[in-house]
């Protein structure tokens, strides 16, 4: 069965942990140089339904503002010792983003109603090490919003929207199917060039059974 990367699998009210195939390889962060696991997946987002579903839009190019974190290490001497530590800095800078304007649909004149939907929103975390410092993770996380709608518009469609997070390399656990955990020095070797992987989200282990769905080499990938 051919599978997509990003298309998810499981539910959180089952014992049936959450994965989806995605795209992994290594990144390396422009601001201190450190290699980072990137994962790359497609994530459906709704698209608004105040356009047709039949209008594709017109690609436009803005240029926004945006916000990120990076991780600065330092030497500090305490009492004639050198101490390594991380420190982080907010920093912003301008891109390009590419945005697509639609029609409006027309509208049936109706009362707009609340309608719910479910966002793919980024987000970092500051995760400690052994040696005291921290390092910033990105993580995304599945949030419900709300909008109003129309209640005789036509109804919203699924567009895929990929989205890409770094992970610590020492952080983050990759494994085989038969449950061998993978090292550091085998992520760098294996993950050189883009490679399809197995996410898998919300635990850090999966059931014999799911384990023996996949083939003995596929590297699996948990988001803690």
């Amino acid at each position: 069965m051919q599978m997509e990367p990003g298309v998810v699998f499981g539910s959180p009210y089952l014992a049936v942990p959450q994965f989806c195939f995605a795209i992994a390889e290594l990144a390396e962060c422009a601001e201190t140089g450190e290699i980072r696991i990137r994962i790359s997946r497609a994530v459906p987002v709704v698209a608004p339904s105040e356009h047709s579903p039949d209008d594709d839009g017109e690609l436009t190019v803005e240029n926004v503002e945006q916000t990120y974190m990076v991780s600065i290490p330092y030497t500090e001497v305490i009492d004639g010792q050198k101490i390594q530590r991380v420190r982080t800095e907010t920093r912003a800078r301008i891109v390009p983003i590419r945005r697509r304007k639609y029609k409006p649909a027309v509208s049936s004149g109706k009362p707009l109603v609340e309608q719910t939907y479910t966002a793919c929103v980024p987000y970092t975390e500051q995760v400690p090490l052994a040696d005291g410092s921290t390092v910033t993770v990105t993580r995304s996380r599945l949030e419900t919003r709300t909008h109003m709608v129309d209640p005789d518009a036509p109804q919203p469609r699924l567009i895929p929207q990929m989205i890409a997070n770094d992970y610590n390399v020492e952080l983050t656990k990759c494994c085989f199917p038969n449950g061998e955990e993978i090292s550091d020095a085998d992520k760098l070797r294996l993950l050189s060039t883009p490679t399809p992987v197995l996410l898998v989200r919300g635990t850090d282990s999966i059931t014999p059974y799911f384990s023996g769905l996949l083939k003995a080499d596929s590297i699996i990938v948990f988001d803690l």
